[in-house]
């Protein structure tokens, strides 16, 4: 919506030209966890962040995508099964576990049901993670996507499918364990065969957009 982008946001920008910082809000820098960091993968400053901008003027946003990542695949999430996704709603969600949040389930449920208290009237939508480079990781992910699409399928939130579907696939891209590894332009769409490089910010972007209309724009 427009009105999203009609009020100025303007960022502290320290010396080292990196951290990013916002008056009365001192837990967001440069979407940076602050010291406190028990709530790993809730996305707590985000949240403050947002409401921040509507107390301020802003409305609500008409969409919400969260683009999940993975650098926490393989440390606190267990192997999925029914069980394990059924423990996840015996508990209270305030009263949580640390553990608990920590895991991919735990922390899609406080991040969905949050976003659901905050912001009724947008729509959600949950971004799969794309693949990487790195051997370390690729065994988790079937693990974590699973449980990403249980969780969604739970709550009747749209996923989109970067995993299997944006065109980025670990066979064209490298990371720093590989020896002909050589910088930014090694791979194809990512710069360090994790994160995306320009052409993959286009890529994404394009594929982000495509998918969203296809979900939710209504065609005469």
């Amino acid at each position: 919506s427009s009105p999203l982008t009609s009020l100025p946001i303007v960022p502290t920008i320290y010396s080292d030209g990196k951290t990013v910082s916002f008056d009365a809000n001192t837990d967001l820098s440069n979407g940076n966890l602050p010291s406190d960091n028990n709530n790993y993968t809730f996305m707590n400053n985000e949240l403050q962040f947002m409401m921040r901008l509507i107390s301020e003027g802003y409305e609500s946003p008409d969409l919400i995508i969260a683009a999940c990542g993975i650098n926490d695949t393989g440390v606190n999430t267990p192997t999925y099964s029914d069980e394990s996704f059924n423990s996840i709603f015996n508990t209270d969600r305030d009263s949580m576990s640390v553990h608990i949040k920590k895991t991919i389930g735990g922390g899609l449920r406080l991040n969905i049901e949050s976003l659901r208290d905050v912001y009724k009237k947008s729509q959600l939508i949950v971004g799969l993670p794309i693949q990487t480079a790195y051997a370390y990781f690729r065994p988790y992910l079937p693990n974590t996507i699973q449980w990403m699409e249980k969780m969604c399928e739970y709550y009747s939130v749209p996923t989109i499918d970067a995993y299997r579907q944006c065109g980025i696939t670990k066979a064209f891209e490298k990371g720093w364990e590989d020896e002909s590894y050589n910088g930014e332009n090694s791979g194809r769409y990512l710069f360090d065969g994790l994160h995306p490089n320009s052409d993959g910010k286009k890529l994404m972007t394009n594929f982000y957009a495509k998918e969203v209309q296809k979900k939710f724009i209504e065609f005469n």
